[in-house]
């Protein structure tokens, strides 16, 4: 028998439809279906047994952060053999350089909303 309120306290849960579902397990990336991007999921139970894939997009913000991981790679490569990278990529670079307060990318907490899953899917 699941204890809920351990998975309550290690992995959270949703409101779904006036009903709490219980995380089973913490939230994984995956780009299948995001056209490049990426996004969360995870599995969630009820109190009856059933099985949800709970799916969580990334926000604007987030989306921020791993496009200027990304050109940071990019522009860190590219000087190490006396190089730049592209002048659209550069300009990109500078933007979200000049953001101020973007979230470390180590920090998922700013990655999605999590109080809000964007599908919750019986499985």
């Amino acid at each position: 028998m699941l204890d809920f309120e351990s998975l309550e306290k290690q992995f959270g849960t949703v409101d779904y439809k006036d009903i709490i579902l219980y995380l089973t397990q913490r939230a994984e990336t995956t780009n299948y279906g995001t056209d490049g991007g990426i996004k969360y999921c995870a599995v969630a139970v009820d109190k009856q047994g059933n099985s949800y894939k709970v799916t969580w997009n990334t926000t604007k913000v987030w989306d921020n952060v791993v496009a200027l991981s990304k050109l940071h790679s990019a522009h860190d490569e590219a000087e190490s053999h006396d190089d730049e990278i592209s002048g659209e990529d550069l300009e990109r670079f500078k933007e979200l350089i000049a953001m101020n307060n973007l979230p470390d990318l180590n920090d998922e907490s700013n990655a999605c909303n999590w109080d809000c899953p964007n599908d919750i899917e019986l499985i």
